[in-house]
């Protein structure tokens, strides 16, 4: 664009004009060095104009990449505006009077489901535990281990009613 161009002053110019001047010359003397025929030297322009365009597609390719992650930012931040402003506005006016309340509340209720999402794997951990105790047990251990696997089984049946008594 226009305004990403830098003014220069002349004795700037004048040292990059130099500058590319000895590059240019380097340049001269080292293809009269290897003394390439006009094929060779036509195979060399087309690499160097192919490595040009490479770079500047890549340099292309990683700033469209840059800008859609910026775009990417900008909207999953305007997104997550979009839903605090839509959880204000769906707050009764006793939860915006008393926010704290509602926070406590919420927070109850999460700590509730975790504590049930952690006594579910207790339980189902119980249950496989008592499934193998059953399957591993041989007729000979049997009179030993029944005693202890119909006591896990009784408790395993408590709490489970007690779970749905709760409900």
């Amino acid at each position: 664009s226009f305004n990403s161009f830098k003014t220069v002053t002349p004795s700037e110019w004048n040292g990059k004009c130099e500058e590319i001047e000895e590059k240019k010359k380097r340049l001269v003397t080292v293809m009269n060095e290897l003394k390439l025929s006009k094929e060779e030297m036509n195979a060399l322009k087309v690499k160097c104009s192919k490595r040009s365009k490479k770079r500047a597609r890549l340099r292309r390719q990683a700033e469209r990449r840059k800008k859609q992650k910026e775009e990417e930012v900008v909207k999953e931040q305007n997104i997550n505006i979009q839903i605090d402003n839509w959880l204000k506005s769906k707050r009764t006016p006793r939860d915006a009077k008393n926010p704290i309340k509602s926070d406590l509340q919420i927070y109850a209720v999460k700590d509730k489901l975790n504590q049930a999402i952690r006594l579910i794997r207790e339980l189902e951990n119980g249950a496989r535990t008592l499934a193998v105790m059953v399957k591993t047990v041989t007729p000979s251990e049997w009179n030993g281990k029944c005693e202890e696997i119909e006591e896990k089984k009784k408790r395993l049946v408590t709490v489970m009613n007690e779970l749905k008594l709760s409900k």
